[in-house]
């Protein structure tokens, strides 16, 4: 089976694992999209019940290729087993917005002052486990991501990881959040 997938021994990740073998060794499976061009950027997340987190970031320049971006809980395999009849997933909210100025929303204003609003780009939310954002391209710009997690009392591992996968790395700056 192994030649007949065409499986070669080389450090990037992949690896071939008999069904057996499979069954074996793992109880959980998660399928991700991979992309053999492209980089990640990441940042790791954690904040009080009620509150968000916004990430700031630049587009330097116009990409006509996919851009996703994933806002995914710390899995309960991960976590100490004592957790594992406790552990809840809590529902989470994605959303992009762009800092753009009046003369992008309004071509024909006049108004000399570079007032800044953010414009909504797209948004995943009441989601268990993961958010995802798929965007087939991405334009010069800030950008601000706010996540959030709709943590409860139960909820005693409060942790996620926001990754960027796109053409370039972004630097993923945190701006606020509790």
């Amino acid at each position: 089976m192994r030649q007949l997938v065409g499986s070669v021994d080389a450090e990037d990740g992949i690896f071939y694992i008999s069904y057996e073998d499979y069954l074996d060794f793992f109880y959980d499976t998660t399928i991700c999209k991979y992309a053999d061009k492209g980089k990640r950027s990441m940042v790791l997340d954690s904040h009080l019940p009620g509150k968000f987190n916004a990430i700031r970031f630049t587009v330097k320049e116009n990409h006509n290729s996919p851009v996703v971006i994933v806002l995914h809980q710390a899995h309960h395999r991960f976590l100490d087993r004592k957790l594992d009849s406790s552990f809840q997933y809590a529902r989470l909210n994605l959303k992009l917005a762009k800092v753009v100025t009046r003369k992008e929303i309004e071509p024909g204003c006049q108004n000399d002052q570079e007032d800044k609003f953010l414009a909504f780009v797209e948004g995943d939310s009441n989601k268990w486990s993961l958010c995802d954002i798929e965007l087939p391209s991405i334009t010069t710009g800030d950008y601000i991501l706010i996540a959030e997690c709709n943590w409860t009392g139960k909820h005693t591992v409060r942790k996620n990881v926001i990754t960027l996968y796109g053409p370039e790395s972004e630097d993923l700056n945190r701006i606020c959040g509790a």
